[in-house]
């Protein structure tokens, strides 16, 4: 089933999100919801191109790699910053802002 309005289940999921006392609101705009909790995991509601809404829970990992860098137009070696998102359990597809106050709310407290 197609949600009808992705910005409203985002909405609705942000309240929900945040009258629960546990969380912190990052960002949130029609199509993406972020938040963190205590332990700065960041939890993360999202509209993908073909499969609707999904959600992630994870954290941001950031090092410097030795890279070629733009600034010497590709020409000589410099460290580059780099990041990544690493998930920490595996992407749920779903719409259902209690389904995701629950299982948000069950990884951090367990």
């Amino acid at each position: 089933m197609q949600p009808i309005n992705t910005a409203q289940i985002i909405r609705t999921t942000a309240k929900k999100i945040y009258k629960s006392g546990f969380f912190k609101i990052k960002h949130i705009n029609s199509n993406y919801l972020s938040f963190t909790d205590c332990y700065n995991n960041l939890y993360v509601l999202q509209q993908g191109d073909e499969i609707g809404l999904y959600f992630r829970i994870g954290y941001v990992s950031n090092w410097q790699e030795l890279k070629p860098t733009y600034e010497s137009g590709y020409n000589s070696l410099g460290m580059v910053n780099c990041s990544a998102f690493i998930d920490k359990i595996e992407i749920q597809h779903t719409d259902n802002p209690d389904y995701i106050l629950r299982i948000s709310k069950a990884y951090l407290l367990n």
